[in-house]
């Protein structure tokens, strides 16, 4: 048996039309190294399965099918952990079955930065994105308002000031992280609440640094059919304040874990979150209340009176907020 370096995770769900493309951006590459591909149908319903099992056949070394029955994601399975469990390499990369990876040295790239510096957890590269049919566009992570000009070693008090100051900048593709890291992240309390890229960029910041590769290693899809953006685009406005009240459990959760070492950068994220979630329960009520100062607002001020108003009554009023949601809810039902 091989001795597998890295374990390449691609979760797939009727992608009929994309997978091919993802699977032959992974058997392309050129590595020193064995790797895996363990790619999980979350039971499509349309040809997907049947591509990965023709690959599955033509690559037996390569690549690891899991085939699910009834879908996990719409249950709120979590099912990554599974698989991350299963992989035999010491190196965990990612892929979605309707992203792809561009460079055919990407693995090997990243596979060198981690063994030559023990001190990083994650590596990550510049993405392009494409459209539907895979047409590439002039759209690019991180975008051209991070200043990333070259490959270069950040640190991790460095990510996270840009994380909380500046908004997310990486892709999912692009990741690679030590397997170690995604097994302890299963153990945190905020992996509950939030994304999976979310999770993970914030568990390899506690862990070390960060590597960014300046050259463009991979490619995200936009509005591909079944992906997580849109399906969002349908959920309701309710739903929507709920998803985001999970993200403000998150960060707090993350904010007690690292006992306050990245409090400074946090608390900009979480003040934005509540002025824009508009929804609060009990437990969060009181947890807001300990973040509440006077000079919070100052970082609402480029954004209005409506970020102002949502975030007082979201601290002091949260019902209210509740019951105009769902009344807006309702207005927009009607109106359609």
């Amino acid at each position: 048996m091989k001795d597998i370096k890295v374990s390449v995770i691609c979760i797939t769900y009727n992608h009929e039309k994309y997978i091919r493309r993802a699977l032959d951006s992974f058997i392309m590459q050129k590595t020193d190294f064995a790797f895996e591909v363990i790619i999980h149908d979350d039971a499509s319903t349309d040809g997907t399965a049947g591509i990965i099992k023709e690959y599955a056949e033509k690559y037996p070394e390569i690549i690891v099918p899991v085939y699910e029955t009834e879908n996990q994601y719409s249950k709120g399975v979590r099912f990554t952990q599974c698989l991350i469990e299963m992989a035999r390499g010491k190196y965990i990369a990612d892929c979605e079955g309707d992203d792809f990876w561009i460079d055919e040295n990407k693995l090997q790239k990243q596979y060198d930065i981690m063994e030559n510096n023990p001190n990083v957890s994650i590596v990550v590269g510049r993405v392009q994105c494409c459209k539907e049919n895979g047409d590439y566009l002039d759209v690019f992570y991180p975008s051209s308002k991070y200043t990333f000009n070259s490959s270069q070693l950040i640190r991790k008090k460095d990510v996270v000031k840009i994380i909380y100051e500046f908004g997310y900048p990486f892709q999912t593709s692009s990741f690679f992280t030590k397997k170690e890291l995604r097994q302890n992240l299963y153990t945190r309390e905020f992996f509950l609440y939030m994304n999976g890229d979310e999770s993970i960029i914030r568990e390899a910041l506690v862990e070390g640094d960060l590597y960014y590769f300046h050259d463009i290693i991979s490619s995200y899809r936009l509005n591909s059919v079944g992906s997580w953006t849109q399906r969002f685009k349908d959920v309701s406005v309710e739903n929507r304040a709920l998803h985001n009240l999970r993200y403000l459990y998150g960060l707090i959760s993350f904010d007690n874990y690292t006992k306050k070492e990245f409090r400074e950068y946090i608390y900009k994220d979480i003040i934005r979150s509540i002025s824009g979630c508009g929804y609060t329960d009990k437990k969060m009520f009181k947890e807001l209340r300990k973040y509440f100062h006077i000079k919070s607002l100052d970082i609402l001020k480029d954004r209005g009176l409506k970020s102002y108003i949502l975030y007082i009554l979201s601290i002091f009023n949260p019902r209210l907020v509740k019951r105009l949601i769902k009344l807006r809810y309702q207005k927009k039902q009607t109106n359609h």
